[in-house]
């Protein structure tokens, strides 16, 4: 009788496992199959050999003696199985939550290199932290000065600008930056800050018709 074998993976722990890649897996599996194959065959020889037995055990004591009822009631003991499918889900879940606490922590740096970045940069502008800014709100008080010095730069230009919903108008040249109406009257505009892509570092303001 060969005793059952176990693949490598089974004994590695959860925190072991975390360091491993995909093609750690990978070849985890194919270890996991030949064992699998190996412990099958070595089961169906020891269910042959009960076979024999009891048998044997039929010819020695008779049919349906204890010692034959005994054999046929009991299997001979297989080997552990381990999941390794659940194993693999249990890592993909584990490496999920661990990009997410690296993200965070990356998002954390990268606001406090830009909160320094803001307060030096309104430092430039003359303005005096704790007077005039806080260290909490540096960057949006950052992003509302540079919104007003572009829009003032727009402003003090002789052009007229194109503005969001000027397709209404016909023949119409623009907007002046300042006047609440384009050039042909026909639509209100004003400046809109643009949420998404506007900051200090690189101010984004567009007309827009209300």
């Amino acid at each position: 009788m060969i005793p059952y074998t176990y693949p490598q993976w089974v004994r590695t722990s959860n925190s072991d496992r975390l360091k491993w890649t995909e093609e750690d897996w990978g070849n985890s599996r194919v270890e996991h199959e030949e064992h699998k194959n190996k412990n099958t065959e070595e089961y169906r020889s020891r269910l042959a050999i009960r076979k024999e037995i009891i048998a044997m055990t039929s010819l020695a004591y008779g049919e349906n003696s204890l010692v034959e009822k005994y054999l046929k009631r009991n299997e001979p003991p297989r080997w552990l199985q381990y999941d390794i499918e659940s194993a693999y889900r249990l890592w993909k879940e584990a490496k999920a939550e661990e990009a997410k606490k690296d993200k965070i922590v990356e998002a954390d740096k990268t606001e406090v290199k830009l909160n320094e970045e803001a307060v030096i940069w309104l430092q430039t502008k003359g303005k005096v932290l704790g007077t005039d800014f806080n260290l909490q709100d540096a960057i949006s008080t950052a992003n509302e000065l540079a919104a007003d010095e572009e829009i003032a730069s727009l402003r003090a230009s002789d052009e007229l600008h194109s503005f969001v919903g000027e397709d209404n108008c016909e023949g119409c040249g623009g907007w002046d930056g300042s006047s609440h109406r384009c050039e042909c009257g026909n639509r209100r505009v004003s400046w809109t800050v643009d949420s998404d892509m506007h900051s200090f570092k690189s101010p984004c303001v567009y007309g827009e018709a209300n």
